[in-house]
């Protein structure tokens, strides 16, 4: 015999999940491809996902009704990230996927700012500009040919006459070739109010300055094969700006 109470229990259970903002009942499973920039965004070994961004790309998909299947791409690998057709959406900026490219839908509004620094010493002249960079020695956390932006095309212009002493993918690594003068500038996504986790007073950490070179938003973008495409994107959309 059906207890009425833990009958009424679960109706007003189902009902309240149905009902709730942000909950949908026809939620859809798709595979979100990112690049991994700890500590903003990055995996465990586990496949759980960290950082201020990670934590939000969950709610903001979570909200729009979406289970999302998380898969990193490393800032090397960038080339790869596009043509992975395992990918159903991904978190990219607009320099390298054309927002007029047929195939894929972008978010209205952007998730995420990624914002790069020049860090150099405090008697080194700070930058107003990216274009200041000329004549300078940096070292870079990726390949020249694969940084995204503006900075792409001022450090391949050779007339420019920046020269990449290094590609250190490690921050601290970075930093260490500012402090010992074997370059200028160490070119970073690394937002500075993160620096005091990494330095010790020891190391006089207050020597080095951070100068913003500029900010690229990153897109949420779907394949436009996905099914109900148009309207998980709806979904998506309304959720960001509630999350903003």
């Amino acid at each position: 015999m059906v207890n009425r109470a833990s009958l009424g229990k679960f109706i007003f259970g189902l009902v309240l999940i149905i009902t709730l903002p942000g909950v949908s009942a026809t939620a859809q499973n798709i595979t979100v491809g990112f690049i991994e920039r700890p500590p903003s965004i990055f995996q465990t070994a586990g496949g759980d996902m960290r950082g201020s961004w990670g934590r939000k790309l969950e709610r903001v998909l979570q909200d729009a009704g979406i289970y999302a299947d998380f898969s990193a791409t490393m800032p090397e690998d960038i080339e790869f990230y596009v043509e992975n057709t395992d990918l159903d959406a991904l978190i990219i900026t607009n320099t390298l996927l054309d927002k007029d490219l047929p195939g894929y839908i972008f978010s209205d509004e952007p998730l995420f700012y990624l914002t790069f620094y020049a860090y150099h010493l405090n008697h080194t002249t700070a930058l107003n500009s990216f274009t200041d960079l000329t004549d300078a020695t940096v070292v870079v956390p990726i390949s020249p040919e694969k940084i995204e932006g503006p900075l792409h095309s001022l450090i391949n212009t050779p007339s420019n006459s920046i020269e990449v002493v290094a590609i250190e993918t490690e921050f601290e690594q970075l930093i260490r070739y500012v402090r010992e003068g074997k370059a200028d500038y160490g070119i970073s996504y690394f937002n500075p109010d993160n620096v005091a986790m990494l330095f010790s007073q020891r190391t006089n950490r207050r020597s080095i300055i951070a100068s913003e070179l500029f900010r690229m938003p990153l897109y949420f973008v779907l394949r436009a094969q996905v099914d109900n495409a148009a309207s998980l994107m709806d979904s998506v959309n309304r959720s960001i700006a509630a999350h903003r």
